[in-house]
């Protein structure tokens, strides 16, 4: 039985056309090909599985091909049947990470002396060189200073950040891009129909999301599936094997915050808790469904700017129209910590409530229906109600008794709180949470700690009942003024800036 050879390998590039979404490199090559003006060393730098690695065996096979120097290699010829099945000796692959030494480069570099076997080039592929160590790097530069005419260098790495500069200035670096979820779907689908699998389409777009542009990981993910589903491969399927959340439950939550619908939030949040799904990807994930969201709104269809799925593209756009641009910046600006915060909490759960609750104080959302829980809905309870006529009554015979001082204010805040808290409990915790700053010709200074308009408003708007209830504390006519911090007009600022940065950047597009 002959042995089994994994989609990656199977698929793997072997002519400048097939590699994808690369196309400002490959022109380069071939045209450095074309005008024989072939550097002595290239760098190519990005993520993985996106075709480093692969370009560099097809830039070895063009510049060996038998054929001659050729902007595509024949794939035919002995040298480039050698190079494909990794038994050339002149067209040397090394692992940066396992030969990494001052003692390896060293035997290259005695090795390089030596002219090729056959070949026109000897050509040495390192893959991850940034892992070389500091001494490797400095044996290794003089020959890259004066290499003899007969040997090109081909670097690979994730991590030029960590190749010294000495290095640098002496390659041409080439930067991989992250490969479109467009393409990456085309390519899988190309695959199941050769290779017979049943897949829903919807099922290769998620796939191609998770991959993160990396087309190695996209094909290894799919391989996996159809090995172990029975079937057609689906978008559940999909998402059950890697935690991931349906981007039906991105809608529904968004919905859930347009609404201010705490209850519900919790319910979704601890289903997919002890769902065992990764919270954190959840709101990351969140936050560039919220980004897709404001490209839709600004009438950007293209699939290489928006990857949200073709089925759920009408819906999108439904949503889009709802919020304002603003509100999905605030949003974006509120959540985006959320992920950072569960990473170093030690009761991720408990901190996660307790974060939407900070995320439904501090957004807006001036057009939307909120729920019955609303502070100026809540229903008065009996005692409150015949607390607020005999405090009426009270008023009429109030005469100043004494002088007040802030002294006092303070010592019957917290008295007044479990008055409050039977009217309302969140206008309770609301001033359980504030404090009082200042008093000054019978009136007190109450600071907010929050800067959300509704709230300030509905404080506003209940500032006559709190009042009535310190004058039958302090028998003295108190009025308020309630104060809040200037953070709303640093949020505010905060999303100018994004929105100006964001439309610079859809103009550099």
């Amino acid at each position: 039985m002959a042995d089994y050879l994994v989609l990656a390998r199977k698929w793997r590039p072997q002519r400048f056309a097939e590699v994808l979404g690369q196309e400002h490199i490959i022109t380069t090559l071939q045209n450095a090909i074309k005008t024989n003006k072939i550097s002595h060393a290239y760098l190519f730098t990005g993520p993985r599985g996106i075709g480093k690695t692969s370009a560099a065996r097809i830039l070895a096979k063009a510049l060996n091909c038998e054929e001659g120097i050729t902007v595509e290699p024949c794939n035919r010829c002995a040298s480039c049947k050698e190079i494909n099945e990794d038994r050339s000796l002149d067209v040397l692959e090394i692992d940066g990470a396992s030969n990494r030494r001052i003692d390896e480069i060293r035997n290259l570099r005695q090795n390089i002396k030596f002219g090729t076997s056959k070949s026109r080039y000897k050509i040495y592929i390192i893959d991850e060189v940034h892992m070389l160590t500091k001494e490797a790097f400095n044996a290794l530069l003089k020959t890259l200073e004066e290499p003899p005419p007969h040997v090109r260098f081909i670097f690979a790495t994730t991590e030029p950040n960590q190749i010294p500069l000495t290095i640098l200035s002496r390659c041409q670096r080439f930067d991989f891009r992250r490969i479109s979820v467009q393409t990456i779907v085309s390519k899988l689908k190309h695959i199941a129909q050769e290779e017979n699998i049943q897949v829903e389409e919807g099922a290769l777009f998620t796939i191609a999301k998770a991959s993160q542009g990396s087309l190695r990981d996209a094909e290894s993910i799919f391989e996996q599936l159809s090995i172990f589903t029975d079937g057609a491969v689906t978008s559940d399927k999909v998402n059950e094997l890697l935690g991931l959340v349906d981007e039906e439950v991105f809608f529904m939550f968004i919905n859930l915050l347009l609404q201010q619908n705490i209850t519900k939030i919790w319910q979704v949040i601890n289903k997919l808790y002890y769902q065992g799904k990764d919270i954190q990807k959840f709101f990351k994930d969140l936050i560039h469904f919220l980004r897709n969201l404001l490209f839709i709104k600004r009438g950007y269809d293209s699939t290489s700017l928006v990857d949200i799925s073709p089925s759920y593209w009408k819906e999108a756009k439904k949503l889009s129209k709802i919020l304002t641009e603003e509100q999905i910046f605030s949003l974006i600006y509120l959540l985006s910590p959320v992920s950072y915060r569960l990473k170093r909490s030690e009761t991720p759960l408990l901190d996660l409530e307790i974060e939407m609750v900070r995320v439904l104080k501090e957004v807006n959302f001036p057009h939307s229906t909120l729920e019955q829980d609303s502070l100026e809905r809540e229903e008065k309870t009996p005692s409150v109600v015949k607390h607020e006529k005999e405090s009426s009554d009270s008023q009429r015979q109030i005469v100043e008794q004494k002088s007040i001082e802030l002294e006092d204010i303070v010592a019957v805040w917290e008295e007044i709180l479990p008055v409050i808290k039977e009217r309302s409990a969140s206008l309770a915790t609301v001033l359980k949470n504030s404090r009082v700053t200042d008093y000054q010709d019978g009136t007190v200074s109450i600071r907010l700690p929050i800067t959300n308009n509704y709230f300030v408003d509905t404080m506003e708007r209940n500032r006559k009942f709190i009042e009535r209830v310190l004058r039958e504390r302090l028998l003295k006519n108190i009025k308020i003024r309630f104060v809040h911090k200037k953070d709303e007009h640093k949020k505010e600022h905060i999303i100018e800036k994004a929105i100006k940065i964001f439309d610079a950047r859809i103009i550099a597009k």
